[in-house]
């Protein structure tokens, strides 16, 4: 090759060289507006730890300084910054990010601070971490809400856990754990083993809405919903109603295999401070309202079962009071109150009074014309009686002699102001009368 022909090819490599080292600084003024873009977009997102962009074009500054020309370009593009203006035209081919970009593409990193709207597919995340330690965690130190979710027409919050732990854990130092607004559910809570656990340090659940709170259960002996309390004198479920409705209701709409079915099902299990000796179920009012009320269209209003105990049982506790501990009242045509004994062989009374005090053990009384106390026997005595100062007392009438009115009946008995007893011999107005003659004792 001849000096004129490599002075030649010298002159169109220089061209060469020098066409790409224009290119390289048109790519590094790209590069320096990129970063200058980062950095923006890294003061907005300041709350969030963003790894720090490493700029690769500081070196080739100094390139450029340390000389000109042909050569020292040359240089530049034989020490490597050909391969950076490669990976620079590489980036810039895979589309700048623009200083308003608001979603994340699918597949790409959630960015914090701004809206994220791949459009495609779910966001999950994934993790392996042990010792009883959540998964995700979001603390919000200020007066809002951690987490919101919102959904058009599934849930807004879904969580599920495969072992023994929580789906949904919510915590507030002082406000609600977990707050559900729903035109139908507010929460919704599905397991085979307890749907929903909630653990507060005064009301574990406060739920607003038509039915603030619906449990439902499918599985024998199963709780549509049950509560616990493990404080003194607390309460496993407490129900509050204004304006006149209810402040706990239960309803069942059918019988179990057992045969019987319960609106509501009280079980004691130990103490209780409103109730001394337990109760299953607790009944409370203030003033002249009742504690329980029993209502039914033709059965039992309030039925009692006991094993071995009493199976109704009333107590007033007051020593100054005059109410009874059990008043029936009767507008139809039945008895107040009726007592069978169903054992054929049992000798007790079916009634039985007692008092500690001077009244009467039992008394009867009726208002108008009926009979006080009626005693009557398929087979044996229709009355007896025993006391230590006589078996039977009859009260003296106000008048002398025999009844000279009103309507009487044989059998009639009647001692008159004097002592003189008459018996009744026939039936009638006044009816037919003997002097019952006795010999002085």
């Amino acid at each position: 090759m001849t000096t004129a022909e490599s002075d030649g090819v010298v002159e169109r490599l220089e061209g060469a060289m020098n066409v790409l080292l224009g290119r390289v600084d048109g790519l590094t003024a790209q590069v320096a507006a990129l970063e200058a873009e980062n950095r923006g977009l890294r003061a907005r997102l300041s709350p969030v730890a963003v790894a720090p962009v490493v700029s690769d074009t500081a070196h080739l500054d100094r390139a450029a300084d340390a000389g000109s020309g042909p050569v020292s370009r040359r240089r530049l593009l034989l020490g490597g910054a050909g391969a950076a203006a490669a990976g620079v035209g590489l980036a810039l081919a895979g589309g700048a990010v623009g200083s308003d970009r608001a979603d994340a593409a699918a597949g790409g990193n959630a960015i914090l601070g701004v809206p994220n709207d791949a459009g495609t597919a779910t966001t999950t995340i994934n993790t392996a971490i042990g010792n009883g330690n959540p998964g995700f965690v979001v603390n919000n130190t200020g007066s809002g809400d951690a987490i919101e979710g919102y959904s058009q027409d599934k849930s807004g919050v879904l969580g599920s856990s495969s072992g023994s732990g929580y789906g949904v854990l919510g915590k507030s130092g002082s406000g609600v754990g977990v707050g559900a607004f729903g035109p139908t559910y507010g929460v919704y809570a599905e397991s085979t083993g307890v749907g929903m656990y909630v653990l507060g340090g005064d009301e574990g659940i406060f739920a607003k809405g038509t039915w603030g709170v619906e449990g439902e259960s499918v599985a024998a002996y199963g709780f549509g919903l049950r509560g616990r309390s493990e404080g003194d004198n607390g309460a496993g479920v407490s129900g509050w109603s204004r304006a006149g409705g209810v402040g706990v209701l239960g309803e069942a709409d059918r019988t179990g295999s057992n045969g019987r079915g319960a609106g509501v099902y009280g079980a004691f299990q130990g103490g209780h401070g409103g109730a001394p000796a337990g109760a299953g179920v607790v009944g409370a009012a203030p003033g002249t309202y009742p504690g329980v009320v029993g209502l039914s269209g033709a059965a039992a209003g309030v039925s009692g079962l006991s094993d071995s105990g009493d199976g109704v049982l009333g107590q007033v506790t007051n020593t100054a009071s005059s109410a009874n501990a059990v008043h029936g009242t009767m507008a139809g045509n039945g008895v107040a109150g009726r007592f069978e004994i169903t054992k054929t062989t049992n000798a007790t009374a079916a009634l039985y009074g007692a008092t500690s005090g001077t009244g009467q053990g039992v008394k009867g009384n009726a208002a108008s014309a009926g009979t006080g106390v009626v005693g009557t026997s398929a087979s044996g005595l229709g009355g007896q009686f025993g006391g230590k100062r006589a078996a039977i007392n009859l009260i003296p009438a106000s008048t002398t002699g025999k009844p000279t009115t009103g309507v009487h009946r044989r059998g009639d008995l009647v001692v008159d102001n004097t002592g003189s007893m008459f018996l009744c011999t026939a039936s009638g107005t006044p009816g037919t009368w003997v002097k019952v003659s006795v010999t002085p004792a």
